[in-house]
């Protein structure tokens, strides 16, 4: 393919527009392209420089970024990829313009520095985070951000039908990747700024972050959290000196009163992902796994709002640009399939899923861009497929993740990922904050699923010997019974019955199967209560 970069001489708002083509492998590298368009030194967003540009505080001149460019009205979708498992002969198209014209959610882009430039099939994007960012990024984090484990998998290897490497950020401190872009954002701020205090919004991953990097640099941080937040994340957040706020329900009603509070009281906002010294941050992670597996063929991640992926598909991009780039979502919260299948950053009606960390019902403006021209495909997996990769990691790595951390697991090992046989994918797991009480219930449920537990519930005959007779017949099966429950005088029960509840431990799905046929043939009608085992 042909490399060729032009500027045209036309400005938007305050934005230099690039004309210019994908594809950049063949005789001009995508570095080399990234290096010419710095010469341009173009100046960039809303008639100077925001808050959220990378440098605008503290780094490298936004003037010689990388050209943020995001060709969000005539732009190709992303080499070789399915949106949302839609071939690409479906994917959304937009007539090529004589002049760009910018529709609603391009000047969504202009407005918050995402350039703009008029292209077809070959047009390729650029952002405001370059590579140089994220190595910036780096030397912020040193002495704070730990470099977690690359771990091989030979048991979900074979789960998955490829090689399989687990990132454990659940290892990280404060227990996710979060910190990454928090340290970074408070690096970028000025004296200035780090004065008036910053206040950020979060279901906990963020808040945590944030607090931790703003005692870092001594910086007075206000967190709004939702009165549904994670018990661990919000006592975590009040444990590193942050000062916490409950209110609403959602991520979003946390936006709401976090901006409330910016107003107030003159704090500066920190955007949990939509912000490009954020999304530099989060970037670092790629860097880390690419250095410690150069030879890795795809990286799956999960995305919530799109900060974490949109930072490890700028840096992965730059440093290899075959590698394959895989988001997964919550399928009660799949904000990103709906976002693609319209070609603009929709908002979900409703969310809901046991991934809190992940449960953002609207890409940001800046990931959604960055996702849409740098990822190769979102993928979806529900909530029974995170259980039991939580309790697989569990159980087979003495991993503790929470439900965000394992969709990237799940995906690999229960999702259609087609990656043939022979690749290497990098599993991140993302975060590891969890309830002692959610892991209990998550991992009942998750050996429901797998046949590991049975819950059966009898009506017999109130007479001696009925309850020792069928615990009897269980033992002979080889069920491990755990619990048992007498119901007797129940107006649901008819007069000289009782109802019996058994719970037992069973080894797979077939021995379930034994055991209710055993109690059937002795004359003991049932009702199943427990979830009936998928995967065999």
């Amino acid at each position: 393919m042909n490399a060729s970069t032009a500027v045209i001489g036309n400005a938007i708002g305050g934005v230099t527009v690039i004309a210019g083509a994908r594809g950049l492998q063949a005789r001009n590298s995508r570095q080399e392209v990234h290096r010419r368009i710095n010469d341009f030194s173009l100046v960039c967003i809303r008639h100077g420089m925001g808050d959220d540009m990378p440098g605008s505080a503290g780094g490298p001149p936004a003037s010689v970024a990388s050209a943020a460019v995001a060709a969000a009205h005539n732009r190709a979708p992303c080499r070789g990829a399915k949106r949302a498992g839609r071939p690409r002969s479906q994917w959304p198209r937009h007539p090529a313009p004589d002049l760009l014209r910018a529709n609603d959610f391009s000047q969504a882009l202009l407005a918050d520095g995402v350039y703009l430039r008029e292209g077809g099939e070959s047009a390729m994007s650029h952002f405001p985070v370059t590579l140089d960012m994220v190595r910036l990024a780096v030397e912020r984090q040193t002495g704070v951000v730990r470099h977690t484990p690359l771990m091989q998998s030979d048991t979900f290897g074979a789960m998955a039908g490829c090689n399989v490497y687990l990132k454990a950020e659940n290892l990280q401190v404060t227990g996710s990747f979060k910190i990454r872009g928090a340290l970074n954002k408070m690096a970028a701020l000025s004296p200035a700024q780090r004065a008036r205090g910053v206040v950020a919004a979060s279901m906990g991953n963020h808040a945590q972050g944030v607090a931790y990097a703003a005692r870092h640099y001594g910086i007075a941080a206000t967190i709004v959290m939702p009165l549904t937040a994670s018990i661990s994340k919000y006592q975590a957040t009040q444990g590193y000196g942050a000062q916490v706020v409950l209110h609403g329900t959602s991520i979003e009603e946390c936006m709401v009163e976090a901006l409330r509070i910016e107003e107030q009281t003159g704090a500066l906002f920190v955007h949990p992902y939509d912000d490009w010294d954020i999304i530099a941050g989060q970037g670092t992670l790629a860097l880390e796994i690419l250095a410690d597996l150069p030879a890795a063929d795809a990286l799956v991640v999960p995305l919530g709002g799109g900060g974490l992926m949109a930072g490890m598909a700028i840096a992965a991009r730059a440093l290899r640009p075959d590698i394959r780039l895989i988001g997964v979502q919550a399928t009660g919260c799949a904000s990103f399939p709906a976002a693609l299948a319209a070609d603009e950053p929709l908002r979900l009606a409703a969310a809901s899923t046991i991934a809190d960390g992940i449960r953002v019902m609207q890409p940001g403006l800046k990931t959604f861009a960055v996702v849409r021209d740098l990822v190769d495909e979102v993928l979806t997996v529900d909530d029974e497929a995170i259980s039991l990769s939580i309790v697989q990691l569990l159980e087979r790595r003495k991993l503790v993740v929470e439900g965000a951390g394992a969709t990237g697991l799940a995906a690999l090992i229960y999702g259609a990922h087609g990656l043939p046989r022979d690749a290497t994918a990098v599993a991140v797991l993302c975060g590891g904050n969890i309830d002692v009480t959610l892991i209990g219930r998550t991992i009942t449920y998750g050996l429901a699923i797998v046949g590991r537990v049975l819950t059966v519930e009898v009506t017999v005959p109130d007479t001696p010997g009925q309850l020792v007779r069928m615990l009897r017949i269980c033992g002979d099966l080889g069920a491990n019974i755990s619990q048992v429950e007498h119901h007797r005088g129940e107006h649901y029960v008819p007069v000289g019955f009782t109802e019996i509840t058994l719970s037992m431990e069973t080894r797979d799905p077939a021995h379930q199967e034994t055991i209710v046929a055993g109690l059937q043939a002795q004359g003991y009608p049932l009702r199943q209560l427990s979830p009936r085992p998928q995967v065999q």
